[in-house]
């Protein structure tokens, strides 16, 4: 399997965008899970 140039090379600033971009992605999926759970704790609460 070969990989892509991009992430060959992960000095390219394409490859440090994509990276950041899944960082933020996965950080907005743990607020966003957190952000649920809250919800849901203060839905059991009322």
């Amino acid at each position: 399997m070969r990989q892509s140039p991009v992430l060959a090379n992960p000095a390219s600033p394409a490859a440090f965008r994509q990276q950041s971009r899944w960082r933020l992605s996965l950080l907005d999926q743990m607020l966003d899970w957190k952000h649920k759970k809250a919800l849901l704790l203060l839905a059991i609460e009322i």
